[in-house]
């Protein structure tokens, strides 16, 4: 049935920001890592080449990069410790895999996926604290080369 303007409308679904939940580098929300927003960007450089009097384009793909930001709070549990060691080294890179799963209404439609960030490495770290609520902020970037994608638990895990 239409509306009054005119339109037809269908739910496609719902979502609960309640239910939704990240498992990062295996750790979840019970482990105390009180990550507050995360952002991943993988990039390739692609150039185009012309010939002249050709209408033909060509398209070259150079390398692969990526980043990942992170701010987080820090926290009763001193877990970071043991992350900064793990992905601190770049002798000896690791791989962290980031399972997400949205909050949907219905779970037999949703599909949990995950994406692994392989050769990751990170390349700084920064805090902040406000004198109105006295939380310590705290800002990380980390780099990687590849990324991969697939059902949750299915990358190469942390």
């Amino acid at each position: 049935m239409a509306d009054i303007f005119g339109r037809e409308v269908e739910l496609g679904g719902g979502f609960k920001a309640d239910g939704a939940k990240i498992t990062f580098a295996g750790k979840n929300c019970e482990e105390g890592l009180l990550i507050q927003n995360i952002s991943i960007q993988y990039q390739q450089q692609v150039n185009r080449l012309y010939e002249v009097g050709c209408p033909q384009v060509y398209l070259i793909a150079g390398r692969t990069q990526g980043t990942i930001s992170m701010a987080r709070i820090i926290g009763p549990k001193g877990i970071m410790k043991d992350f900064y060691l793990e992905y601190g080294d770049p002798c000896n890179t690791k791989t962290l895999t980031i399972d997400l799963k949205p909050g949907m209404c219905k779970e037999e439609g949703a599909a949990n996926s995950s994406v692994t960030a392989n050769k990751v490495i990170i390349t700084s770290i920064g805090l902040s604290v406000a004198a109105n609520d006295m939380l310590i902020n705290e800002q990380m970037e980390l780099m990687f080369v590849t990324l991969e994608n697939g059902p949750a638990g299915s990358g190469g895990g942390s």
